[in-house]
This record gives C-alpha cells, sequence and structure tokens, in this order.
C-alpha cells in the first residue's frame, strides 16, 4: 500500500468518526425548539441591522449595534451548529425509564430539582446526555440512588413532557 493511500484510509477514517461523535440525539419537540432559536436569532440580527441604517442615516453612533450584531452572530453561528449536529429520535416512552427527551426531577442534599435530559444542552433546564449527571440517569428508574462527586442523586419523577 503507497503512502498517499494510508493517508487517504486515514483520513477517510477520521472523518466518519468525525461525524459520528458530532450527530447529537434530540428529541421532535427540542429539534423544533432549537429551529425556533435559529430563526429567532436571524430576526434579531435583522432588526439590529435595520436599525443601524437608520441610525447612520441620521448621524447617530450605531458602535452598540455594531457589538449587538456580533454578538448575535456568533450565537446564530453557534445554535446552526447544534442544529445540524442534531439526530432526532423518538420521542421519550412513558415506560418510567430515564431516555433522552425525558423530564427527570431529582433530589440532591434533601431539594428537588428538575430538567430535561438531551443530547445538545443549549436551553436553560436542560442536561446534556454526554454530561456525568445524564450518563448515569441513562436508563434508571424512580428510585434509583447514583452517586456523583460525592453527591447523592435520588430519582423521584421521570416524566414524558413537551418541551
Amino acid at each position: 500500500m503507497t503512502k498517499s493511500h494510508k493517508r487517504a484510509k486515514f483520513v477517510f477514517r477520521f472523518l466518519t468518526k468525525k461525524q459520528k461523535m458530532e450527530e447529537k440525539k434530540v428529541s421532535k419537540n427540542y429539534y423544533l425548539a432549537l429551529q425556533a432559536r435559529v430563526t429567532s436569532f436571524e430576526q434579531k440580527i435583522r432588526l439590529i441591522q435595520k436599525m443601524a441604517r437608520e441610525d447612520s442615516f441620521l448621524g447617530v453612533d450605531t458602535s452598540l449595534e455594531i457589538q449587538e450584531e456580533k454578538i448575535l452572530q456568533r450565537a446564530l453561528k453557534k445554535a446552526k451548529a447544534d442544529l445540524r449536529s442534531a439526530k432526532v429520535v423518538a420521542g421519550p416512552k412513558d415506560n418510567g425509564l430515564v431516555q433522552i427527551g425525558s423530564t427527570v426531577t431529582v433530589r440532591i442534599n434533601g431539594a428537588a430539582h428538575s430538567f430535561r435530559l438531551e443530547g445538545i444542552a443549549c436551553f436553560p433546564g436542560v442536561v446534556n446526555v454526554e454530561a456525568p449527571l445524564g450518563k448515569k440517569l441513562l436508563g434508571k428508574a424512580k428510585g434509583t440512588v447514583i452517586n456523583i462527586q460525592k453527591n447523592n442523586y435520588e430519582i423521584l419523577e421521570v416524566a414524558v413532557k413537551d418541551f
């Protein structure tokens, strides 16, 4: 096998592995929320650009609009990347087990906390399934106690709710 053959084979394996790693499993409702997020950023950017044009025409300083647009452009880029890497999976079944798309209530040190488990965590109240907590909770049932970094997490409820 020639050197270029070996290199091509390595690149192909690397790209295939990278593509598999980039896929993040999400529920359909969460995917729709990601789409809405991208649309919202695009609308805000268009509005800011319009305001900047009007302010510029009137001779008003537009530096704040420019800074805000840059921030929104970065957020839009991240949101689009999240959307591209999202792979919709069947919604969670109401079988009492923690799955992607499940809303889980756990007791941590006596206090109850609820969150949703998804492949991408870009909204408040969402835990990534790849995070240590997400990995340990996946597939567990109500009443299970798991330990992460000297904290006990007791699963109080596993529910199927819309996002």
